[in-house]
């Protein structure tokens, strides 16, 4: 599975730990892979998620190039430059 995910252009990957894999080793998944773009997800906010839940900014880390969006929409194309892109959760930031 691993050899069909590398270089893919945008990978959605779980930033909260406890149900899923811990943040490091999401991290270690990740930069195997090689993703154009990163988005975090499953992590907790001040406002949602279970307190056993991490927030993002564990996750965030160990990422580079980190790009806060004020919107929950993000616009792939072959100009967006490598980065991990947080999104504005809708109703919750």
């Amino acid at each position: 599975q691993m050899d069909l995910l590398k270089g893919a252009d945008l990978v959605m990957a779980p930033a909260g730990g406890y149900y899923t894999a811990e943040p490091s080793d999401v991290c270690a998944v990740v930069r195997k892979i090689g993703p154009r773009v990163v988005i975090p997800m499953h992590y907790r906010t001040a406002k949602s998620g279970f307190p056993v839940l991490r927030t993002c900014e564990e996750f965030l880390s160990c990422c580079g190039h980190v790009v806060r969006y004020e919107t929950d929409t993000l616009t792939l194309d072959s100009a967006t430059p490598p980065h991990t892109a947080v999104l504005k959760q809708w109703g919750y930031m």
